[in-house]
């Protein structure tokens, strides 16, 4: 929690009197924590409150109980913008330095606009995805399609369909690596990367298959054989000559950060 005070103490509290029922901290940490597990509005952020009261109770003072989904709604609409953003910012940074300077938030790898916004600030980044995510590959490129009947095609489509995170690695070699030592031995898993692009670009129609997302930035693609049959694929912005011994390592740290919230 002091963690969090540091980070957000800063931030002017704009209500005054009576309006400061609740805590602007306690009201920022359950919106934060709710974002991350996935929460994307006001009434969001009450009802993961009320789901989570107990939990929250065992580092936040909610002295006045839980703010409710108008109290979240009025101090987002009074926050000064910019102090919010210099805080959110500072609270990224210090999350990705704890992690390594690989900054991984589960929920997060599906939203290509969270992936962006991290490579854009110059952060490298691992984040979870699921087995469906499409990717194309790392060499695609933009071709003009030969029109067999009707009117001439105007946009040009990549040469090749996007596929499944999961397929794509269906054809790729698997390694088995190890990643440190617990209390019942070396923990052990199977890996496989390749370079891909994230189908994360803006949506076109192409041909038959309706609209599709173009290919977006160059990024790592791996998978993970967990030896109970679990099967994991993340994406990273590591650069493309790093060992696969070292992507395994920062995959398995995707998450991590999630944990530091409630420390």
């Amino acid at each position: 929690m002091g963690w969090l005070m540091d980070v957000f103490g800063d931030v002017p509290d704009p209500r005054t009197g009576n309006a400061q029922r609740h805590c602007l901290l306690d009201i920022l940490t359950i919106a934060l924590v709710a974002s991350v597990c996935g929460a994307e509005s006001c009434v969001d952020f009450a009802e993961f409150a009320e789901d989570r009261e107990r939990l929250l109770r065992e580092f936040l003072a909610l002295e006045n109980g839980l703010p409710s989904h108008d109290t979240f709604s009025r101090v987002f609409r009074l926050l000064d913008p910019a102090a919010f953003g210099r805080a959110f910012e500072a609270f990224v940074v210090d999350l990705g330095a704890g992690v390594a300077g690989v900054l991984a938030i589960d929920g997060y790898g599906l939203s290509a606009s969270f992936r962006q916004g991290l490579s854009e600030r110059g952060l490298v980044w691992a984040v979870g995805i699921p087995c469906k995510q499409k990717v194309y590959r790392a060499d695609v490129t933009m071709i003009f399609p030969v029109a067999g009947r009707g009117r001439p095609r105007k946009r040009h489509v990549p040469d090749t369909t996007s596929v499944s995170a999961q397929a794509m690695l269906e054809e790729a070699p698997w390694r088995m690596l190890s990643w440190r030592w617990a209390t019942k031995g070396c923990l052990k898993a199977r890996f496989a990367a390749r370079r891909v692009r994230a189908a994360d670009g803006p949506p076109q129609r192409i041909g038959t298959m309706g609209a599709q997302h173009l290919q977006g930035e160059e990024v790592c693609l791996i998978g993970e054989h967990r030896s109970n049959g679990d099967r994991k694929y993340y994406l990273s912005s590591l650069p493309a000559d790093t060992s696969l011994t070292r992507l395994a390592g920062r995959s398995r740290r995707a998450g991590s950060a999630n944990r530091r919230i409630s420390s």
